[in-house]
Parts: structure tokens; C-alpha cells; sequence
């Protein structure tokens, strides 16, 4: 998280509940003195609990009050980034410009359900419960099942792309170990 000015927030923030285990937060910033509308902070969302809807909101005004800009954790993808990213390696493979098509708006509904998700956190209870919530807004089955198999699909190739991430991250923490093992000899060596 990198230093930034600090403002001046008001208030206690919103939570609005989206679908079940996804929260919006907000911090209300006061009133701009220009416009003399009201400000709001970037809205976050959140995967949990209600509670820990809570504790994020309490970290994000934390995170505005002393100057920290927010910042996503790690570098592992969201679904959503992974989803899209899948979707336009596979330009010009499927055969028929339709066929890329159809797999754009599957993809469009995988971003909107599971897009903010990083890659590691998605669970299947977490997939239940929105099928579950799609049903209930009168999802068909064979729908469902061209969404759940889209995502599978993304999923597997997620997993050689992460497995990319964890040798890359291994590679750079080598190469630290023996810039900081040089380092050491030199200082041993030339005092």
C-alpha cells in the first residue's frame, strides 16, 4: 500500500448487502466545498460474512483517515480477470465468430457473479449458494449448466496459471537469496 493524503472521513460508512455472502462498503467523505454535493469514497467489495463486511469497512476508513490507498492483496487474479483473459486467448480457435460470441456473454455472466472472487477464494459453497440464488430468479438447468461448465473450463486453466505464479514467485525469491548472499561475501570480502 503506497502513502497517499489523508482524508477526511465521516460518519461510519455504508454496508449494502448485493447477494448473499457479497457486501458493497462505502465511507461517506463529506460534502465537497466547490459543488456542495456529497462525496463518497470508491465502493469495495467484500466476500464473507456480515462481520466481516464489518471489519473491511473499518479497515477501508482506517486505510482513508491516515493516507493508505487500498490496495488488493497479493497478486493471484480475480475470476473475473482470469475469466476474460481466457476468453480472448481462444479468439479465432473456436472455429465460428458466433461460437467466440455466445462464450463472450457466458463469460459476461461469470465476471458478474464470481468476477470480484480472487482466484484461490472461490468455494464450492460459494457456487451453490449463487446457483441456488439464480434458480430462485428462474435460471433454467440446461443454462446453468453451460455457465457452471464455462467455468470449469476457467478454472482448470487457472490452475497451470497460478502454478506459473508460484514457480515465478519461487524464481524471484532465489534470485533475492543470492543477490543478498553476494552482498555478504562482498562485505566479508571488502569490509
Amino acid at each position: 500500500m503506497g502513502k497517499g493524503n489523508s482524508i477526511n472521513v465521516r460518519g461510519m460508512g455504508s454496508i449494502e448487502k448485493l447477494v448473499r455472502y457479497r457486501w458493497r462498503v462505502r465511507v461517506s467523505l463529506g460534502k465537497d466545498p466547490v459543488t456542495g454535493k456529497y462525496l463518497r469514497s470508491p465502493s469495495i467489495t467484500v466476500h464473507g460474512t456480515k462481520t466481516d463486511a464489518i471489519n473491511a469497512l473499518q479497515e477501508y476508513q482506517w486505510q482513508l483517515s491516515s493516507g493508505e490507498a487500498p490496495a488488493r492483496k497479493g497478486i493471484i487474479p480475480t475470476v473475473g480477470e482470469h475469466a476474460q483473459q481466457f476468453h480472448d486467448q481462444r479468439e479465432g480457435t473456436l472455429g465460428s465468430p458466433l461460437t467466440y460470441k455466445r462464450e463472450g456473454q457466458t463469460i459476461c455472466r461469470i465476471k458478474q457473479y464470481f468476477g470480484d472472487y480472487d482466484l484461490v477464494d472461490l468455494t464450492p459453497a460459494m457456487l451453490r449458494a449463487t446457483y441456488a440464488q439464480l434458480r430462485k430468479r428462474g435460471a433454467t438447468p440446461s443454462g446453468l449448466h453451460k455457465l457452471h461448465q464455462k467455468l470449469s473450463q476457467v478454472m482448470k486453466q487457472a490452475v497451470f496459471a497460478l502454478a506459473e505464479l508460484v514457480d515465478a514467485a519461487a524464481a524471484e525469491a532465489e534470485a533475492e537469496d543470492a543477490v543478498t548472499s553476494l552482498a555478504c561475501v562482498a562485505r566479508e570480502r571488502f569490509g
